[in-house]
């Protein structure tokens, strides 16, 4: 497709609009001097109607003959009186019986009627149409000059205006792939400084896009290092002592769950870092809750049981994305088995809040940060980071508490946004 030139398609659609708007006011002014011209015309044909009745009435024939001759008759103005017995002259409209103002036959006809005679005086309407054409001519004429100076003025305006958006895009085609650093739009017009705005957004964009790839690079080799390390080394213990066999195996699965863990947890930061994939979806929180529950149901005695209270809702709509806050809820129970050190409880009230709460040991407490962890964790510190990040990427309001007790209590809780209510139907 080929591209326009906002230069000339504005140019051109002004000098259109400034075209047209001169023809309007070219007509409604033609026809207002028609209107008026008329009036001055009929107004002199009755002033000079009125001049020669008085002089007919005083019996200035030969005034009148001196007049006549100064106003021959001609194709444009033709004077006509009739008096006493005398045959009536020519004229090229027909006769007239009644006094005023007469349109017929191509001519404005002035009767006027006295005690002495009948006078009419005719003027052509075509000698009126010329005399418009010529004013109206004039009046075109007027417009070339008109738009000669408008063109200049829009092309130097223009010119003016558009200089800084060429430097902007000269600035944008030699920069290179590399720099992403923002644009500077302060020399933009309004209009262009939205796209320069929005441009910038696009490469802050790429730029968190580019950091997150580095710090997932970064975090996985030194996240992957030490466990597959600790594999190594149990495998060749195994191999060396086939006695210790039964101990390294058990040693063997925990450094490979351990191993799996962390592989999650930096899949997890990975996507919350990018922020890609967060969709907005009516979903029924109560089901998700349920399905993560008994995902993480106890395997054995010794992991502590997850209670949800519902508040005896059937079903519960938000507006969210199903695996990012599934995320969420795995990492704040996951968290709060392995610090904790009670039953975990999840309750949900009607207005969307979820409260996460289970007993702990008094010297328990939030390691919020990444990379921070207690010295009893066997995570690699990036749960609750991983549930921050989400969390304010979903628009959810997420607060942790710790609770003196007795018994001292860890205390998440979650302000899920409801779902629009959908409208009443008759």
């Amino acid at each position: 497709m080929k591209a326009w030139s906002l230069k000339r398609r504005l140019l051109r659609n002004v000098l259109v609009a400034v075209g047209i708007g001169w023809g309007a006011t070219l007509c409604v002014g033609i026809f207002a001097l028609n209107h008026e011209m008329g009036e001055i015309l009929d107004d002199a044909l009755k002033d000079d109607a009125t001049l020669i009745a008085r002089l007919l009435a005083q019996d200035k024939t030969r005034t009148i003959a001196e007049w006549a001759d100064a106003h021959p008759d001609g194709d444009d103005w033709r004077l006509r009186i009739l008096h006493g017995t005398a045959a009536a002259p020519a004229a090229p409209w027909p006769d007239l019986t009644r006094d005023g103002v007469h349109t017929t036959e191509g001519w404005q006809v002035i009767r006027r009627s006295t005690d002495d005679g009948v006078i009419e005086i005719g003027q052509s309407l075509a000698m009126r149409r010329h005399e418009l054409m010529e004013a109206a001519r004039a009046f075109l004429f007027l417009i070339l000059p008109l738009l000669l100076l408008v063109t200049a003025a829009i092309m130097l305006t223009l010119r003016q205006s558009l200089s800084s958006t060429v430097r902007f895009s000269e600035g944008m085609r030699r920069r290179s792939a590399e720099d992403l650093s923002p644009l500077v739009s302060e020399t933009l017009p309004q209009e262009m400084t939205r796209v320069a705005e929005a441009f910038n957004i696009y490469l802050a964009r790429i730029q968190n896009l580019r950091e997150a790839e580095r710090h997932f690079i970064a975090n996985a080799a030194h996240e992957l290092r030490t466990p597959l390390a600790v594999l190594r080394s149990r495998i060749e213990v195994m191999a060396a002592a086939p006695e210790r066999l039964p101990e390294a195996q058990a040693d063997l699965m925990g450094t490979i769950d351990r191993l799996s863990l962390r592989v999650e947890r930096l899949l997890q930061l990975e996507r919350a870092e990018a922020g890609l994939g967060l969709a907005r979806e009516t979903i029924d929180v109560i089901a998700l809750i349920r399905l993560v529950c008994h995902d993480m149901r106890p395997v054995n005695t010794g992991q502590m049981p997850i209670l949800f209270d519902d508040s005896d809702i059937e079903a519960l709509q938000i507006k969210s994305d199903r695996d990012a806050l599934a995320i969420i809820l795995r990492n704040l129970l996951g968290n709060a088995r392995e610090h904790g050190t009670g039953e975990i409880r999840l309750r949900l009230a009607p207005d969307g809040t979820l409260t996460v709460t289970n007993q702990t040991s008094g010297q328990a407490g939030f390691q919020l940060d990444r990379g921070d962890r207690s010295a009893s964790s066997k995570g690699a510190g990036l749960g609750l980071d991983i549930t921050r990040r989400l969390a304010q990427d979903l628009g959810i309001a997420v607060t942790f508490a710790m609770q003196a007790g007795p018994p001292p209590q860890a205390r998440v809780t979650l302000h899920l946004p409801l779902a629009p209510a959908a409208p009443l139907r008759d």
